[in-house]
């Protein structure tokens, strides 16, 4: 109950409807976007320019009316440009990220996963009280795709190409035959993007998600290499000797119950001359000044989703 002496601002009140109806919306377009995907529509509108509803429903076999609602949908998002006369269009900018997946900017595959998504956040509510969440294994295989699909594209085609060069020394050590471990490597895209570019490095992929470490075996198969080794670190964990060395940790210290134990581990690990690379999120310190972007809204979560993918309860100190 409000106090009798508090000051209600109506314009504040107006302000938190729209963050509401803004996060009702962003569900909304969520979904519709998880449906243009599966549907191809994004993949059918990809270099067409403007196009009709007519016209796109007969390329995707699709029914009219309800390629018409999803077109002004995403149109009213800012997905799509509406050119007038009943015309929308993929503009190239869009198609990069909606339509297609080998591109960094693409986060499209992402959705596929959304239902697996939505259940991982909703099951969290149930951690706030115990202390005790699922591991991303107990959503299944879906959970481990959804993370390659989010970050693999970036890993295949900017790590060796843009990453690594920035480190001093490390293409020369890595050309010569260096030993490489990728920790928290997922479905292998990091490791393998390593191994292909360096074929006398000995690359090493460290995980303890089993449904990620299949994957990243298919996609080893799939690459046809042979210089990268996976390993479940819950059974086969680091050594506790100085052993590599480069240590790549890639965006996902911030997501573990215990990076300091990680942390700890990899120091073992490396060479004393070794190099650790690790792409990571630096949230915690700035997000009262960056928290009204979507992006950070998004980002800032993902971490806490992960500190309840735990199989034990914990106290954070």
């Amino acid at each position: 109950m409000i106090a009798p002496t508090m000051e209600i601002n109506p314009e504040i009140i107006e302000q938190k409807m729209g963050v509401v109806f803004g996060a009702l919306g962003g569900l909304v377009t969520s979904s519709m976007i998880h449906v243009g995907n599966e549907l191809g529509l994004y993949r059918a509108m990809a270099g067409k320019g403007p196009i009709t509803a007519a016209q796109l429903a007969a390329d995707t076999e699709l029914i009219e009316r309800f390629v018409s609602e999803w077109l002004a949908q995403q149109a009213a998002s800012g997905i799509l440009e509406s050119r007038g006369g009943g015309l929308f269009e993929l503009s190239p900018e869009s198609t990069l990220v909606f339509a297609d997946e080998s591109n960094p900017a693409s986060q499209i595959a992402l959705f596929h996963y959304l239902p697996a998504m939505q259940e991982l956040f909703t099951s969290s509510k149930l951690a706030f009280g115990t202390g005790l969440g699922k591991t991303y294994d107990a959503f299944g295989e879906d959970v481990a795709r959804a993370m390659d699909a989010s970050f693999g594209a970036w890993n295949r085609t900017a790590l060796v190409a843009e990453a690594l060069p920035k480190l001093p020394g490390l293409i020369e050590k890595l050309s010569a035959g260096a030993k490489v471990a990728d920790v928290g490597c997922g479905a292998g895209a990091g490791p393998i993007a390593v191994a292909q570019a360096f074929p006398n490095a000995d690359v090493h992929g460290y995980d303890n998600s089993v449904f990620a470490l299949k994957l990243a075996e298919e996609n080893k198969s799939k690459a046809g290499i042979a210089n990268v080794t996976v390993h479940d670190s819950d059974n086969d964990p680091l050594p506790t000797t100085p052993t590599f060395d480069f240590v790549m940790t890639l965006d996902c210290l911030h997501d573990m119950p215990r990076p300091d134990l990680c942390s700890a581990a990899i120091r073992q690990a490396i060479k004393p001359d070794g190099v650790w690379s690790s792409l990571t999120s630096t949230e915690k310190g700035r997000w009262r000044r960056t928290s009204r972007t979507r992006w950070r809204a998004f980002s800032t979560a993902l971490p806490s989703l992960s500190v309840f993918s735990r199989r034990r309860p914990q106290r954070m100190r």
